[in-house]
């Protein structure tokens, strides 16, 4: 399925060479300066093509000395920079940030009218905004300011919507530094297509109403995605409970010393609460150092297992990783779960042996444990909860083992697991139709 990030570039692409609305060849040309040739199969024969330098003044911003406290002492004049755009969007109607008058001094041509393009052509490549107040910009950005003479040839927010296409030429044009720079100069030079100014107002509505039915779909998506988490929490929740399917009482509950202390909650009489370390070896996984590993061995990273599902997104050999830290060895069939926050609930069932990262703990399992079911039972809300109220470590924080061996599991008899987690799949599968 294409992305919505690819289909709205691929509307942009559209619209800049003519495709994207019908164009009306009764249109006159813009009456613009100087225009360049460009082939006719490129563009419709009666747009233009011609260069920023032409249409518009470019203007570089610049910061005022910020130890001069009499810059920047007075709310005078909006001061733009990238964090505007990451607070309200490329729509600008106010600032963060102002200077003063004296800031400006006699720079009066760097006070940015309404509608201007800002561009930014440093560090953040490509990113754009059009303003709706006046203001002036630090020097990441360049302001294009329509000349007066075109301003009834040209639409501003055409300019805008065709800038946001701008991000790879700007950074093929950038100068070699350490970080990516395009001169005024190398902006103004670069082109532009200009049809009538009609049809630069359909080309706008038409990007604007499309952008916005994607835009609308993507927050469904997203809805949808956080109905199915929901919808897959509770699923857990009752499975653990008791309560997903029917409990056979007839059941022989599994051969474990039972834990009847300080227990989370009630589960049905047939089942046992027991800890972690009763039925698995959690804690007790064989290091392995990177170099005695084989070029062919798979090599599990947290990263490769996929966030809520249980499912490796990639696997990846040891020729190809070049693994050098100590490993965790594991065997088909083992249960290997993530201990390391974000990846505390990243649980997935090895379909063959292999090594894997230190923040993932290999587990074997007691004979009466069936695999899928404890999968399921350590990527529930219930234990994720557990795991955040005793894991360690400010920045990256993780499950001891000791809290790991000691954790609580409620365990039905084996057939009962066995229907559990079958039944768990089932509900996952028509959750994902969705």
């Amino acid at each position: 399925m294409i992305s919505n990030e690819i289909l709205k570039k691929k509307i942009l692409s559209m619209a800049f060479c003519g495709i994207l609305v019908d164009n009306d060849l009764k249109l006159l040309k813009p009456n613009i300066g100087k225009i360049f040739e460009k082939n006719d199969d490129q563009i419709p024969k009666n747009w233009i093509v011609t260069s920023f330098d032409i249409i518009a003044n470019i203007v570089n911003g610049f910061t005022p000395l910020r130890t001069n406290k009499s810059f920047w002492d007075k709310k005078e004049i909006p001061w733009f920079t990238i964090d505007d755009i990451r607070t309200q969007g490329e729509v600008i109607n106010q600032t963060e940030q102002f200077i003063t008058k004296k800031a400006l001094g006699n720079s009066s041509n760097r006070l940015l009218p309404v509608n201007t393009i800002l561009l930014c052509c440093t560090a953040s490549v490509g990113e754009c905004a059009i303003t709706k107040i006046e203001l002036t910009t630090n020097q990441q950005f360049n302001g294009i300011v329509i000349k007066e003479n075109y301003i009834k040839d040209i639409y501003p927010k055409y300019i805008y919507w065709y800038c946001k296409t701008l991000k790879n030429k700007l950074i093929d044009n950038a100068g070699k530094t350490t970080i990516n720079f395009v001169s005024t100069k190398k902006l103004g030079k670069m082109l532009v297509p200009i049809p009538p100014l009609e049809e630069q107002e359909r080309i706008v509505n038409k990007i604007e109403e499309l952008f916005d039915l994607i835009d609308k779909k993507e927050k469904n998506e997203q809805e949808i995605e956080k109905l199915k988490i929901i919808l897959k929490e509770k699923i857990l929740d009752s499975a653990i409970h008791g309560e997903l399917v029917d409990n056979d009482l007839s059941l022989s509950p599994i051969d474990l010393d039972a834990i009847y202390e300080d227990i989370p909650f009630e589960i049905p009489s047939n089942w046992k609460w027991c800890k972690l370390k009763q039925i698995s070896n959690y804690g007790s996984n064989r290091k392995i150092k990177g170099t005695e590993i084989g070029d062919e061995s798979w090599i599990l990273e947290l990263e490769d297992i996929e966030k809520n599902t249980g499912n490796v997104i990639s696997k990846i050999m040891q020729s190809q990783r070049h693994a050098v830290s100590d490993k965790n060895y594991f065997k088909k069939g083992n249960l290997l779960y993530g201990k390391l926050r974000p990846y505390l609930n990243k649980c997935v069932i090895a379909d063959e042996d292999g090594y894997c990262c230190t923040e993932i703990e290999p587990m074997e399992l007691h004979p009466d444990i069936e695999v899928k079911f404890l999968q399921r039972v350590l990527m529930s809300k219930y234990f994720l909860n557990y795991v955040n109220s005793c894991s360690y470590g400010a920045k990256m924080p993780r499950l001891g083992t000791k809290d790991g061996k000691e954790s609580l599991i409620p365990v039905p008899p084996l057939e009962q697991q066995k229907k559990i987690a079958e039944k768990i799949e089932q509900c996952f599968e028509l959750i994902e139709q969705l």
